[in-house]
């Protein structure tokens, strides 16, 4: 059983509350015409649908001709290339202004000789405010993108910086933050501007394999911000014949397939991440979809030199180990792994060269695909994990691994195979995998995908006893694979049966066909959070999986406790989780408590998402609010 203090209680409740907007009792149809408190406009049409999408058109017209008139300098405002007012169409002004309306009522009118006709209408209170939202969440972006910049998250940092910048297109008031004195939007291009500048991208070796006719060639390459690596990034490269999109820097890493050695190769940094903001921010979307100039910066794009000095193409495997390869990435990520495990309980791994044998033969297997050599080295359980990973993701080896062995108890952890994913539709994640092998059996009984090392780092930073923090990374490793796996069988088995589970799905609006967004832009987002069982949420995850070709969740920002005394082999976190699929994709804050008295048999008793970060959820908090009973934690 669980028991919580009552402001948490509160918050429990506060959060599976939906807020309605009570728009009071609606006005009659000749008060709406007449009276100057509202601002309407009628839409005719032969449906109903039709004459409701018309007086919207007409209302957001109507906004953008005030829009207009409001700007004093139109080229400033809509774009940092100069596209003038007259160069936009008048549906696209419609669509940004569609972004400022909200609280919208409306009025089906009688037929009229066949005619369907809706009145659309706005308080002039509303209309008058309708940029005051849009202010605050350019504030809120800009503030977020500073915290991101602090932080080194540098793909978050230019994202939200590039979303701040587009809603100020389209605001023509003068936007007021401390310490930004050369304004808002200024101040989002010299950000961005700074941050590309210090992305370097350089090619440390190339591997060219004969048997492969469509893509010969595998460029490695190292990708730094300010001389470390770039913890998370997407890029688009130029192959040898066209561009390949959306790809995914891990830790610094990437390896591009190339058709044929371009010297330089174009590669450039995403900054404003289109499809994101379909699903993230309708206003955001909606404007860069207007407006082409505002989707790049200059920055952004870079010339690379394919072969530096000291590089070239090799028919053998490229060994990013040896000596003659100069890598800053692989160099750092070293000394931070040592950094971190120079404590830990067991490096002292007995059987150890036989266990780096058995790595050495994964790997070679995963560059030949030859899988059926290696099967022996799997239970049936591990084999069935590894199958997956290969089947849907069509891996390739990123770096040479540099094995990490550590001990615990009778499991040995071997870090790690670095391996790019690749998925239907161009979708590239990279990834480490880790192999768990039972010191019993000398074989292979779990796979998993590691956290960032960023991640791995906060964690390994705890003032705890090295067997908790290993135990705490282990579990995460585990939970985040299932659900890149979509592993429902063991995601079941890890929620406790009296599980307290919320969680929240953001409900956008869909067009009704292609390039119709006024009714879209309209509607507002809506976040629903539900209160499940542990049944109705495995229900729900096992129909979501059936629908997505890929899932891929990635956390940072991590904080974590542990219970001591009557509370030891309690943990909590409360991560920001980012959550990306072929069809889906949202961001938001995850809490799980765990309970992990038993080692080999963690149970989730909370799991919480919200979109937003709530304190009442704290790791710190969630192990200080619960509180053990004689049933169980």
């Amino acid at each position: 059983m669980l028991k919580y203090s009552k402001a948490v209680l509160s918050t429990l409740c506060f959060i599976l509350v939906l807020s309605v907007h009570h728009l009071g009792a609606q006005p009659s149809l000749e008060e709406v015409m007449t009276d100057k408190n509202y601002v309407c406009k009628i839409g005719e049409g032969e449906t109903l649908e039709q004459a409701d999408k018309a007086a919207l058109k007409l209302l957001a017209t109507h906004s953008a001709e005030i829009l207009v008139n409001d700007i004093h300098n139109v080229k400033e405002v809509f774009t940092h290339k100069g596209v003038s007012y007259e160069e936009i169409s008048q549906d696209e002004l419609a669509v940004i202004s569609n972004v400022y309306l909200e609280n919208v009522g409306r009025i089906v009118m009688s037929d009229v000789e066949g005619a369907c006709k809706v009145v659309r209408y706005m308080t002039q209170e509303d209309f008058a405010h309708r940029f005051d939202k849009c202010i605050e969440q350019i504030k809120n972006y800009v503030r977020t993108a500073q915290d991101n910049l602090a932080d080194k998250k540098i793909e978050a940092a230019i994202r939200n910086f590039a979303w701040a910048f587009a809603l100020t297109k389209s605001c023509p008031v003068d936007i007021k933050m401390p310490g930004i004195e050369s304004g808002v939007p200024q101040y989002c291009i010299e950000q961005i501007n700074n941050m590309l500048s210090q992305v370097d991208v350089k090619v440390i070796g190339i591997e060219k394999d004969a048997d492969q006719q469509t893509y010969p060639y595998r460029v490695f390459a190292d990708v730094t911000w300010a001389g470390e690596p770039v913890e998370s990034l997407t890029y688009h490269y130029f192959d040898g014949s066209g561009f390949v999109n959306d790809q995914k820097v891990k830790d610094g890493r990437v390896v591009l397939e190339m058709q044929s050695l371009v010297d330089p190769f174009d590669f450039q940094v995403e900054c404003v991440y289109m499809n994101l903001a379909r699903m993230l921010d309708q206003r955001v979307s909606a404007i860069l979809e207007s407006h082409e100039s505002l989707r790049s910066f200059e920055g952004a794009f870079k010339k690379v030199k394919t072969k530096p000095k000291g590089v070239k193409a090799t028919t053998k495997t490229f060994d990013n180990t040896s000596s003659k390869v100069k890598s800053v990435v692989d160099d750092q990520l070293e000394a931070a792994h040592n950094n971190q495990f120079m404590f830990t309980i067991d490096t002292n791994v007995p059987k150890e060269e036989q266990y780096l044998e058995m790595m050495k033969n994964v790997e070679t297997a995963l560059r030949k695909g030859n899988l059926a050599s290696i099967k022996d080295y799997f239970s049936p359980v591990a084999w069935k994990e590894f199958n997956y990973i290969v089947a849907s993701g069509n891996p390739r080896i990123v770096r040479t691994p540099e094995y990490k062995m550590i001990k615990l108890d009778t499991l040995v952890m071997c870090k790690s195979i670095p391996l790019k994913l690749k998925f239907k539709g161009g979708n590239s994640f990279v990834e480490d995998v880790c192999f768990r092998i039972s010191a019993n059996s000398d074989k292979i009984v779990n796979v998993a995908y590691t956290l960032s090392a960023r991640t791995q780092e906060m964690i390994m930073s705890m003032q705890w006893e090295d067997r908790a923090r290993i135990l705490l990374i282990n579990f995460l490793e585990d939970y985040r694979t299932a659900y890149c796996l979509k592993d429902i069988n063991y995601i079941e088995k890890i929620f406790a049966n009296d599980a307290y589970i919320v969680t929240g799905k953001i409900l956008r609006p869909r067009p009704s066909k292609k390039g119709d967004r006024a009714d879209v832009v309209m509607a507002k987002e809506t976040v629903v959070y539900q209160r499940k069982s542990k049944g109705e949420y495995i229900h729900s995850l096992r129909e979501s999986f059936r629908g997505k070709e890929f899932v891929n969740i990635q956390f940072d920002e991590c904080n974590a406790a542990k219970g001591f005394k009557e509370k030891e082999g309690m943990y909590a976190v409360q991560m920001r989780q980012h959550y990306y699929s072929d069809n889906y994709a949202d961001q938001g804050w995850l809490t799980l408590a765990i309970d992990m008295r038993q080692d080999k048999d963690p149970l989730i008793k909370v799991r919480v998402w919200q979109q937003e970060k709530n304190d009442d959820y704290s790791a710190e908090t969630m192990i200080e609010e619960t509180i053990s009973v004689a049933t169980g934690i």
